[in-house]
């Protein structure tokens, strides 16, 4: 055997030696003579209630050779009253053998009144009084003149760059300002590391966001400062009280809701309205889940996506259960949801949001045959109660579970309507997608109704496929194309579970296999006088001027040969001109509007006059 061989089970252990050069350790065999034992190790060390660890003072503007690095606390009882006045505050344990501190000692500055407070509670002949008393004269060489900066900074609502830290305790609660311009110019930023809760689709949990504070120069009002601590605000209490209703909202809201929304929607992806924000005023689902599954991130969107997750780490989900007063003031002040008036993807703030009022009377105004109103009424009211236990299977499982009705007729005569108001009296939401939404090509076709169905079924929502014809046109020998999208329409169809409507204006040329698919076609005539008089009664009852028409009124605007539609059109346009005049909407305002009209020979003159209106809010 090889005697160099590495064969012998026995530790070897060598000792730093002498230095032979400034690149290398020099190990030897033989154990050091000149080793001392710590000094903290000593058994005199251990006799004293604090030991101070003092330096040499390297800061060149430094009026002191020497300052203190650190403090190590040895008394078992200065150590329990430090455990006391450090309950909660991360990164401490006092219950360890070696409690150290190390300056510049915030900590103590935070809990400065706590532990002034526990020296007053001792007698002034006990121990732990005097090792208090002795802690406090120690920190105070450090500590005093951060005071007397602070108080002076405190007592005149404004704050340094470099006493930022003072403001932010661990643990603090703080106010983000609404509107913040952030300089052009950046040197270096004071990061807060903030915890908010959110909901993650499945549990409530902790998220970390990274405010920063850009540096600047001189003193700033705290209040303008990008983030603020709470109690700075001009009425903490009601804020305080203000943000815990908006937690209770938020966790009502948690999971998927359908609810009415008025505010700001911060847009995400691309926006057929040209702007992040949007100011909307409509129904909206709540849907975090579907907001991460279906939403399609723009490029830029990506890209602050991915910073904004280096940012926001999700961490461990909170317990189950009520979250505490202090938790609900935590919780995040924006949902994701989806607007189903401007479908559009997007943050929107809970305190915008809000219970739906339904319309009880929306379907009684419906200008449809009684006969016809209570048809529709029974299918759909029939195929809602039986929505989770469907009563009827297609021999095929899962085929045939659904009811698809076909509304045809006219522009203007009340498709949409019929739908928007059978949704009111049900009390579910309408999810409305038109033909050039859903894409042009099969593949494009097949997606779209794939993640239309997936929605409406997750939202327990009547889909409206508003224009339909290019999907129900009758196949051709020619149209190859237009022919796989009738083809791939009629088989997905079979397999949607939910209440869908169908509309069209070209019921002459629809393909003869659509009548086994759908369950009731409903066809719309044009209106007549009768039926356009009930449509202005309706819509000006409404308009809360019904009073105002006499049956004379009501006589002739109903001669007027435009469906109902133009008429809705009409009535708001002529509110909006009352609105100008500031007096209460009557005959002359619609017969303004009715000119506007017949001059131009172009009922979408009046949709320029509304929307001219809406821009000058008038």
């Amino acid at each position: 055997m090889d005697r160099n061989s590495p064969n012998l089970a026995a530790l070897s252990t060598f000792y730093e030696g002498p230095e032979k050069c400034k690149c290398c350790i020099n190990w030897v065999e033989n154990y050091p003579t000149n080793i001392k034992e710590a000094v903290e190790k000593t058994s005199d060390a251990k006799r004293y209630a604090i030991i101070c660890r003092v330096k040499k003072a390297h800061d060149v503007n430094s009026n002191d050779p020497l300052e203190l690095h650190s403090i190590v606390v040895q008394s078992p009882s200065l150590k329990t009253i430090l455990g006391d006045i450090f309950t909660g505050y991360p990164g401490i344990t006092t219950t360890l053998n070696d409690v150290s501190f190390y300056a510049p000692f915030w900590e103590f500055f935070y809990r400065w009144e706590a532990l002034t407070k526990a020296q007053a509670d001792y007698g002034s002949e006990s121990p732990e009084h005097k090792t208090i008393c002795l802690l406090l004269t120690t920190l105070s060489s450090q500590l005093s003149s951060v005071h007397n900066v602070a108080k002076d900074l405190i007592q005149n609502s404004v704050i340094t760059y470099d006493y930022l830290w003072i403001l932010f305790a661990p643990g603090t609660l703080v106010q983000k300002t609404k509107y913040y311009q952030s300089p052009l110019l950046k040197t270096k930023t004071y990061d807060l590391h903030c915890r908010y809760i959110d909901w993650d689709g499945e549990n409530f949990c902790w998220k970390t966001k990274v405010i920063k504070i850009d540096e600047y120069s001189g003193t700033m009002p705290i209040r303008d400062l990008k983030v603020y601590p709470v109690t700075y605000h001009n009425a903490p209490e009601d804020a305080q009280s203000s943000v815990l209703k908006r937690g209770h909202k938020f966790v009502t809201v948690a999971g998927c809701r359908h609810r009415a929304y008025r505010g700001i929607v911060k847009v995400s992806g691309e926006s057929l309205f040209g702007s992040n924000e949007l100011r909307i005023s409509e129904r909206v689902i709540i849907d975090a889940v579907a907001f991460a599954q279906h939403k399609k991130f723009s490029v830029k969107e990506l890209q602050e996506r991915r910073w904004k997750d280096r940012e926001e780490d999700k961490l461990d989900p909170l317990p189950k259960g009520d979250l505490s007063d202090r938790l609900l003031m935590l919780c995040s002040p924006i949902v994701k949801a989806y607007g189903l008036r401007t479908k559009c993807w997007g943050e929107i703030y809970v305190d915008g949001i809000s219970d739906i009022i339904w319309d009880e009377n929306a379907f009684h105004d419906l200008v449809l045959e009684h006969e016809t109103k209570r048809l529709v009424e029974s299918v759909v009211s029939a195929q809602t109660k039986q929505h989770h236990a469907p009563e009827f299977d297609d021999i095929i499982e899962g085929k045939g579970q659904g009811v698809i009705l076909l509304l045809t007729g006219e522009p203007g005569v009340g498709k949409t309507l019929t739908a928007e108001t059978v949704t009111e009296k049900a009390r579910r939401p309408l999810y409305t997608l038109s033909a050039g939404e859903l894409g042009t090509s099969s593949d494009d076709l097949e997606k779209g109704l794939t993640k239309a169905f997936d929605l409406a079924k997750r939202w327990d929502a009547v889909l409206l496929l508003d224009e339909s014809d290019v999907f129900l046109e009758e196949r051709t020998r020619e149209g190859l194309e237009r022919n796989q999208l009738v083809s791939i329409f009629l088989r997905m169809l079979e397999y949607y579970r939910g209440i869908m409507f169908l509309t069209t204006n070209r019921a002459s040329v629809i393909d003869t296999a659509f009548q086994s698919r759908i369950h009731l076609t409903l066809h719309y005539n044009g209106f007549n006088n009768e039926s356009r008089r009930k449509v202005w009664q309706v819509l000006l009852e409404r308009a809360h001027a019904g009073s105002s028409f006499s049956d004379e009124d009501l006589a002739t605007l109903s001669e007027e040969p435009i469906n109902g539609r133009q008429i809705k059109n009409a009535v708001k346009a002529a509110q909006l001109l009352a609105t100008t005049d500031d007096v209460a909407l009557d005959v002359t305002h619609i017969n303004t509007v009715l000119r506007v009209m017949r001059k131009g020979q172009n009922p979408g003159l009046v949709q320029v006059l509304l929307r001219a209106l809406s821009i000058f809010k008038l």
